[in-house]
């Protein structure tokens, strides 16, 4: 999760009923590696992409020297912003045989006038500018509106770089997430078109986070047969 510094202690116990609990691929025989990947403030003009493989292989590689990971079996995951920042690893990267993102922002020039899917009964339209105001000036970096640097927009956008990705990839999207659902469908049809290997999952009256123990557990699954398809 780019901007996060591991170290912990992270939040999550044996019995966390999160689809991110890492347990549930410890369980299964998974090392699992939190990165420390320090950014620069929110609010800042930068390029949030700019090294990240740099910097998430070097803590890969100082696991595989210790002996808790082998170099020829990586995944990848990231939720959110996390998403974001794998997308951006992907396209720099092919070290990793499996990789799954959810919730992921994928297009800073499209996300830029999308509506806020939570707000759409609301008639106060300050509530719609919720992304506007991300990608300038929270987690987005661009530090302006994208006819101000469209150049810096389309760098910093997975989906502009998405030939470079080559890793067999899992998208996963709530249809009520704040992060609209689109951004996620945007990636996946890029994929497709290039005949990459992804698919798409859509959960129908999920927010940014799964809530239904149903739907909990047929992702949770999933997760596990797609590294286990991919790493075994």
């Amino acid at each position: 999760y780019p901007g996060a510094t591991s170290g912990g202690p992270w939040p999550w116990h044996l019995s966390s009923i999160s689809p991110f609990n890492p347990y549930l691929l410890t369980a299964k025989g998974y090392a699992v590696l939190y990165p420390g990947l320090p950014m620069g403030p929110e609010g800042v003009a930068a390029e949030p992409l700019s090294g990240l493989a740099q910097n998430v292989l070097a803590a890969i590689d100082h696991a595989i020297e210790q002996g808790y990971a082998d170099p020829d079996r990586l995944g990848l995951f990231g939720h959110s912003y996390g998403g974001y920042g794998a997308l951006g690893i992907l396209s720099q990267t092919r070290r990793f045989k499996a990789a799954i993102v959810s919730a992921a922002p994928t297009n800073l020039l499209s996300i830029y006038g999308q509506f806020d899917p939570r707000f759409y009964p609301d008639a106060n339209p300050a509530m719609y500018r919720s992304l506007m105001w991300w990608a300038e000036a929270g987690q987005g970096r661009m530090g302006g509106p994208p006819w101000a640097n469209t150049a810096r927009y389309i760098r910093n956008s997975p989906l502009f770089a998405v030939e470079q990705i080559s890793t067999p990839l899992m998208l996963v999207q709530g249809d009520r997430d704040f992060v609209p659902v689109s951004q996620g469908e945007e990636m996946f049809t890029a994929l497709y078109r290039l005949n990459k290997q992804a698919i798409f999952l859509r959960y129908a009256g999920e927010g940014h986070v799964l809530a239904s123990p149903a739907n909990i557990r047929d992702f949770v699954r999933r997760m596990i047969d797609w590294y286990d398809h991919f790493l075994r």
